[in-house]
């Protein structure tokens, strides 16, 4: 019984201990980037790499988790969530959405529904970053090329995904670990590969 008791404590001191960081990190982004909306219930473990461009937006919901560390995930988390909204770039993450070591960067829009889980070192771009053009490379000139990505309700994400410029994916649906998505995704499918492949529908 003592045993049991102390091990109550020990959980109600740690899950204090979490609200109080969170708080802090919170304070920390809201003073840097005041038009940044994140909803009550927000949880992050460890400090997150969170960036809103002067021309973008980014609106977080409510409940939404950020796990940054490999203690908090015992699969491995090759670095904190980094999300970044630049270049008038829009991010919105519904509620209930828990993501681990994440890379979502948005040069147009990025929108990711509720309840939606997204597993260690998923990346998410809706732009290409540089051209396919060598010499636009060599003198690192901007390109434009971006599309929109929608992630729909429900959708769970593997780990080491990447989620590429223009995709869709619909309510429900799954994407398997290790997945390059580069085409459209219905709703309540399982997707999994490299390019992802469809693999069955999820009928119930």
């Amino acid at each position: 019984m003592l045993l049991e008791n102390f091990k109550l404590f020990i959980k109600y001191v740690y899950k204090w201990q979490v609200k109080l960081k969170t708080f802090f990190i919170l304070s920390i982004i809201r003073f840097r980037f005041p038009w940044l909306k994140i909803g009550l219930g927000f949880i992050s473990y460890g400090i997150p790499k969170i960036h809103v461009g002067i021309n973008s937006k980014m609106h977080i919901g409510k409940n939404c988790t950020l796990i940054n560390s490999t203690k908090h995930n015992p699969i491995g988390i090759f670095k904190p969530c980094t999300i970044f909204a630049v270049h008038n770039g829009i991010i919105q993450i519904g509620d209930n959405v828990g993501m681990s070591g994440v890379s979502i960067c948005s040069y147009k829009n990025i929108t990711i529904g509720n309840n939606v889980i997204i597993g260690a070192n998923t990346m998410i771009f809706d732009t290409d970053f540089h051209s396919v053009n060598y010499i636009e490379r060599r003198n690192n000139l901007q390109i434009n090329n971006n599309q929109s990505i929608i992630i729909d309700d429900d959708v769970f994400i593997g780990a080491n995904c990447i989620i590429c410029k223009g995709v869709s994916i619909g309510r429900g649906s799954i994407v398997g670990a290790g997945s390059v998505v580069r085409k459209n995704i219905p709703e309540f499918e399982i997707w999994s590969g490299n390019p992802a492949k469809f693999i069955r529908n999820l009928n119930n």
